[in-house]
């Protein structure tokens, strides 16, 4: 699941100011306001997290918000237009930024805190080797196929990372799990 939730975002965070210059032949002031704004949303959106937390619990915060990123993956991937691809980006950047915040925190619940260091630790090494391979092979996958190709692509890891986090969170375990005594009563 590491692996896979940074992989999408970062397809996309990579390859998307060189496709709307060298596909959509957008002006370079107009994907750096895209870039920039899209920077400038997610410190609210961020800011949200624990009040958003407290309603959906972080496990379905982070599926909620990463099926939203599909969603606005899915426009960037099916349509040729720089407004398309703008408002794509500009939701996918701050959600992804809103479900990095939640999965951080849960990831640490999740372990004893003695553990922290090394789950951080860990999760920082899946995320930079799952940039480092998108970035990497999108380039490949740019040349053989094109952009939407990788655009959809990022999509469908992300719709798996989804997947595989809801199954093996579908029931609550560890110290998440309830006690059989508390079931009972």
């Amino acid at each position: 699941v590491l692996l896979l939730r940074t992989s999408g975002a970062a397809a996309i965070s990579t390859f998307f100011n060189v496709y709307m210059d060298s596909s959509l032949h957008v002006p370079t002031a107009l994907i750096g306001t895209l870039v920039a704004a899209s920077q400038l949303l997610s410190v609210p959106v961020t800011l949200s997290m624990p009040l958003l937390v407290a309603r959906l619990g972080h496990n379905r915060l982070f599926l909620l918000g990463r099926l939203g990123m599909v969603c606005a993956m899915l426009p960037l991937a099916l349509i040729s237009h720089w407004a398309a691809a703008g408002v794509a980006y500009l939701c996918l950047i701050p959600l992804n930024s809103l479900t990095f915040a939640a999965i951080s925190i849960y990831q640490l619940e999740l372990v004893p805190a003695g553990r922290w260091a090394t789950m951080s630790s860990f999760s920082a090494m899946a995320g930079g080797l799952s940039i480092a391979v998108f970035s990497l092979g999108g380039g490949y996958i740019i040349r053989l196929l094109n952009y939407q190709s990788l655009f959809l692509l990022s999509a469908a890891i992300t719709t798996a990372g989804i997947l595989l986090f809801w199954w093996y969170f579908r029931v609550p375990r560890g110290e998440l799990a309830r006690p059989p005594a508390l079931e009972q009563a």
